[in-house]
């Protein structure tokens, strides 16, 4: 038995205008930001200063929630004076910069209409690394085994008006920049800029 070209007719206009909704409540838009942060806070006093650039899509599951799905580029890292006495027993002040892709996916909860809070996990990929002793820089030899896989918590703070948005996020390493070194786990607080190109009212 045959399914009548009017039963057909009638799945591709439902899909058709199931996609079409799915897709007016997605919106687009980019970011930017300075990124603090602190690796092997327990040792290391000093923070790091570090930018964050990507990408934002967000989809509006009602008025109220919004999950959101970000893919960016982050610096993080740590500084320390006088961290290191080098093979001739001079005393260097160390700096090791890391470079991530990162995927955080939060949900977002409008608490006002121009205000909403966010929290989630946050995963990333080490893409580079770079050690520096007195803005020297080192051999990569001198750098533990790399942590290629990164994961997180975290928890912000959004402003919104129109197509702009401001956001305040704080991330809670769970993984260390180095494997095998449970100490390495980083603490960021970064304040970014963004703007959504295909925002509605």
């Amino acid at each position: 038995m045959g399914i009548s070209k009017t039963k057909v007719c009638c799945l591709i206009i439902f899909l058709l205008a199931t996609i079409q909704d799915v897709a007016a409540q997605i919106n687009f838009g980019i970011k930017a930001g300075y990124l603090r942060s602190k690796t092997s806070p327990e040792i290391i006093d000093k923070w790091h200063n570090g930018f964050c650039v990507g990408a934002v899509l967000s989809y509006d599951v009602s008025k109220e929630f919004a999950l959101r799905c970000d893919l960016f580029y982050s610096t993080r890292g740590y500084e320390e004076n006088d961290g290191i006495v080098d093979k001739n027993g001079v005393i260097r002040d160390v700096k090791a910069n890391f470079g991530y892709i990162n995927l955080p996916i939060l949900v977002e909860y409008n608490v006002l209409p121009f205000a909403a809070i966010q929290a989630g996990p946050q995963f990333g990929l080490q893409t580079n690394r770079t050690l520096y002793y007195d803005d020297v820089k080192q051999n990569d030899a001198l750098f533990g085994e790399k942590q290629i896989f990164d994961f997180s918590l975290v928890v912000g703070i959004k402003l919104k008006y129109k197509n702009l948005f401001a956001e305040l996020q704080y991330q809670h390493g769970l993984t260390s920049a180095y494997r095998h070194v449970d100490i390495f786990k980083t603490k960021a607080i970064s304040v970014n800029l963004g703007y959504m190109f295909n925002f509605k009212k």
